[in-house]
């Protein structure tokens, strides 16, 4: 089973997932001297990173026609809750939650993600809306699900013509920036 992240950064989306991690891969976090932040494994890797292969399993249950190239696939970081160099799954179904302490923080985490390119994203977004699972065994994270909602309302506005244009002049020019 894969959750389903999206997001948008520097421009472009990303989507990346979540899975149950591997029996015995969880382990407690060290904390420094001063007992305030939290040490975390090397590299940052999210324990409950989907990986490549399952991130572009999950991507072809929608049956679009897409072909990703190895070029598309690369790490990012997202920012999680963290207790204990623990991080907290965004879901239960993925793994139990670690109890909140006094030095619960947010803290960047490494995880696979897939950019997709512009076209791609009104493809998935439009099979998302509605939807809390996108096939047998991946299941859309709230984020993904707000991003879906949020292109149907753009659709929405644009259908019904409720949108403002930029003001013109005649000759098709901007007023932007000009006096007035």
């Amino acid at each position: 089973m894969i959750v389903l992240h999206a997001g948008l950064m520097e421009g472009e989306f990303f989507l990346w997932g979540e899975a149950s991690p591997a029996k015995g891969t969880l382990t407690k976090g060290l904390r420094d001297k001063r007992k305030t932040r939290v040490r975390l494994n090397r590299d940052n890797l999210l324990p409950y990173d989907a990986g490549a292969e399952a991130l572009i399993a999950a991507v072809k249950t929608t049956r679009a026609a897409w072909k990703v190239n190895k070029k598309s696939i690369g790490p990012i970081h997202v920012w999680v809750p963290t207790d204990d160099g623990q991080p907290f799954p965004s879901s239960t179904l993925i793994a139990e939650s670690p109890e909140l302490t006094s030095l619960t923080e947010v803290v960047p985490w490494k995880v696979t993600s897939l950019r997709l390119p512009r076209e791609w994203l009104v493809e998935l977004l439009c099979g998302c809306i509605g939807k809390q699972t996108l096939g047998p065994g991946v299941i859309l994270g709230k984020d993904i699900t707000f991003w879906a909602a949020a292109l149907r309302f753009a659709g929405a506005l644009v259908a019904k013509q409720q949108f403002l244009q930029e003001p013109r002049d005649e000759t098709g020019e901007s007023f932007a920036g000009s006096e007035g």
